[in-house]
């Protein structure tokens, strides 16, 4: 397994790609558009504007690769995937500003059952990356997402249930807002290493207060995840398994 997390920048901070580690850096004036009530087009093309970067290049042709960036907006979003061998893709390879990785998103839910929903796949198995990540975001204000997947319930049936870790980062319509996650399945214990995590596993039932622009680690199993009263809300999601061909939320 790689190692991936999510870390929100504010105005002026600034994070560098360390050895073995690649980023993506999703651009806040793009994410505001999310909540809106505008064509998906303009909503798809907004989050596929991304930057990438990485401490090192294989590839003899690229030039001038930035290591670091600074955030030029109000908050923006990077995404850190560290591994060994670095991961040979397009994103990392060129260092494009603009990468298209997705088109339209799934709809799901029920808006009558107050858990509508977009979800979008940005990065799936036709990328032949090792992680997937996507982006959900609520219909409605105060709804629920997020509940178990079918792939979970199959992994759980099984006595030795397959490494897996995932991270949600949230943002809230209206800004500054809150909502609640529930966890409850199993989940990889961190170690006090800066990026690996692979020390094993301990079932976890709770559930924790959630802000706007905070990342929480998600667990194998149920993870149900609401807005406060009010409150819209949004995710990115990226996770990894050891068994990554049996862990897909998008079939075909």
């Amino acid at each position: 397994m790689i190692n991936l997390r999510f870390k929100w920048l504010n105005k002026g901070e600034q994070i560098k790609a360390g050895e073995n580690e690649q980023l993506l850096i999703f651009h806040a004036k793009r994410l505001e558009c999310l909540f809106g009530d505008i064509p998906i087009v303009k909503i798809s093309s907004g989050i596929n504007e991304i930057t990438t970067f990485s401490a090192q290049f294989d590839s003899p042709t690229v030039t001038g690769t930035k290591t670091a960036y600074i955030a030029n907006d109000e908050i923006n979003l990077a995404l850190i995937v560290a591994s060994q061998p670095r991961l040979k893709h397009e994103f990392f390879a060129t260092n494009y500003d603009k990468i298209q990785l997705a088109d339209t998103p799934h709809y799901k839910g029920d808006p009558k059952a107050g858990d509508s929903r977009r979800v979008w796949q940005l990065i799936g198995a036709e990328s032949g990356l090792p992680f997937r990540l996507g982006l959900t975001v609520h219909g409605a204000r105060g709804t629920w997402s997020s509940t178990i997947h079918k792939f979970e319930e199959k992994a759980l049936s099984n006595p030795a249930p397959p490494d897996f870790y995932e991270q949600f980062a949230y943002m809230t319509n209206p800004k500054g807002g809150w909502g609640i996650q529930v966890k409850q399945g199993y989940m990889e214990m961190e170690t006090t290493s800066k990026n690996f995590f692979l020390t094993g596993k301990n079932f976890i039932r709770e559930k924790v207060f959630i802000a706007d622009r905070s990342v929480e680690q998600i667990p194998l199993g149920s993870h149900p995840v609401t807005g406060g009263p009010g409150v819209q809300l949004a995710y990115f999601w990226v996770y990894t398994s050891s068994a990554l061909e049996l862990m897909e939320k998008f079939g075909g």
